[in-house]
C-alpha cells in the first residue's frame, strides 16, 4: 500500500464555507452510495475506488468538525448538561442566545447505539453528557450530520429535561418574557402567527412536542 503524506494547511474559512462544504460532501456521499446500489455493472475495483473516495471525504469533514469544535469551545465554552429528570433549569439561562444549550439528537441513532443519540463534533454519536452544546445562532445555520433515516434535529437541552406541566409552563413563560411575546397566546398560535428566528421556531416546535409527551 502506498504511503501517503499528510500536509498541514492554514486557510481562512467562514462558518458558511464550512457548512456548505459539509453539505456538499454529505450529498455527494449519499449520491455515490445510491448509485452503487442502483447500478450493478461496477467492477470490484470501481467499488473499492468509490469507497476510498467516500472515506477520504469523511476524514476531511471530521477534521474540519474537530477544528470547528475548537473554535466554538474557545468562543463559547460548553457547559455540562442538567441531567436530573425532574429539575427545570433557570429560565434566563435557557433562553440566552450566547449560552450553549442546543443539542443535535437522533432517536434512531440512540435506538441502535444504546442511547448514544447525541452529536459530538469530535466523537460522532455519543451519550448526552458527551455531546457538543451549541448556541442558538447555530440552529438552522450549522449543517446537521447524517443519521439513520436522517431524523436528526435540534433540541433545546432544558426542554429535554422538563418532564412536568409546571416545568414546561415555567419555561414557556420565560420564553415569552425574553422574546417580548404575549403570554395569552398559545404556542400553536405563536408558531403560526409570527415570523421567528430558526432557534425560536425550533424551540416552539419542540415545546409542543414535549407538551404532548408530558400531558399524554
Amino acid at each position: 500500500m502506498t504511503e501517503l503524506t499528510l500536509h498541514t494547511l492554514t486557510i481562512k474559512l467562514t462558518e458558511d464555507h464550512i457548512t456548505s462544504l459539509m453539505e456538499l460532501v454529505e450529498a455527494g456521499t449519499e449520491h455515490m452510495t445510491e448509485k452503487m446500489d442502483a447500478e450493478r455493472d461496477y467492477t470490484a475495483e470501481d467499488i473499492a475506488g468509490m469507497h476510498y473516495s467516500i472515506e477520504c471525504a469523511d476524514e476531511v469533514v471530521t477534521s474540519i468538525r474537530v477544528a470547528l469544535a475548537t473554535v466554538l469551545s474557545e468562543s463559547s465554552p460548553a457547559r455540562q448538561p442538567d441531567i436530573a429528570a425532574d429539575s427545570t433549569p433557570a429560565p434566563k439561562a435557557t433562553l440566552s442566545t450566547n449560552t450553549p444549550q442546543w443539542l443535535i439528537y437522533s432517536a434512531k441513532e440512540a435506538a441502535t447505539r444504546d442511547g448514544a443519540g447525541f452529536w459530538s463534533l469530535t466523537e460522532g454519536w455519543v451519550p448526552q453528557e458527551q455531546a457538543t452544546e451549541f448556541c442558538a445562532n447555530h440552529v438552522g445555520s450549522y449543517a446537521l450530520p447524517q443519521s439513520l433515516g436522517q431524523d436528526r434535529g435540534w433540541f433545546d437541552r432544558s426542554l429535554l429535561t422538563a418532564t412536568t406541566e409546571a416545568g414546561l409552563v415555567a419555561l414557556y413563560s420565560a420564553f415569552c418574557n425574553a422574546q417580548g411575546l404575549q403570554h395569552d397566546l398559545s404556542a400553536d398560535d405563536l408558531l403560526a402567527e409570527i415570523d421567528h428566528t430558526p432557534a425560536n421556531k425550533r424551540w416552539l416546535e419542540q415545546f409542543l412536542s414535549q407538551w404532548d409527551t408530558v400531558t399524554g
